[in-house]
């Protein structure tokens, strides 16, 4: 089978621009361009600058990588308050386990980055494993589950660094 290639003329183009222009997010994508090129003008240039946009889109990534994981959960009509909570946990042991501060050392040395990241990843696996068996094994509600788990994995954080104030 040979494929055409057709030319975007006449009313075929004529529909394509109407389809592009009438799809839903089409004024945002108007808002987002026009705010964008308002604050590179007011800006100088700096915030259209190749090294401000990969800086932001790395500070981002881990939003987006959360926001994917929530994306499933929300799909299957339930909702994950605690993600927040468990990631917070993790990081707190992270920097725990690999500081050279004395005072806040858990382990009273300091640990190196690769099985420090493979325990802070096991950990944070564990506490969405726990999530997922609360509630689809014993049938407590995503809201309480999840509400409840931010909870507890906040206050394990808070433990992690010490006391604050």
């Amino acid at each position: 089978m040979i494929l055409k290639s057709e030319t975007v003329t006449g009313s075929n183009g004529r529909r394509l621009v109407r389809r592009v222009f009438m799809h839903e997010n089409a004024a945002l994508i108007g808002v987002l361009v026009v705010v964008s090129v308002v604050m590179a003008g007011l800006t100088n240039g700096a915030t259209a600058s190749t090294t401000n946009i990969k800086n932001s889109l790395i500070s981002s990534s881990s939003r987006g990588i959360a926001a994917v994981g929530q994306m499933f959960t929300i799909l299957t009509g339930g909702l994950d308050i605690s993600v927040g909570g468990i990631a917070l946990m993790t990081l707190m042991l992270l920097a725990t386990l690999t500081t050279g501060d004395t005072k806040s050392m858990l382990l009273g040395y300091s640990m190196p980055w690769v099985p420090a990241i493979a325990l802070m990843l096991l950990l944070g696996l564990a506490f969405g494993t726990l999530n997922g068996f609360l509630i689809a094994r014993v049938n407590i509600p995503p809201l309480i589950v999840t509400l409840g788990m931010w909870f507890i994995t906040t206050g394990i954080a808070f433990r992690f660094c010490g006391d604050i104030g």
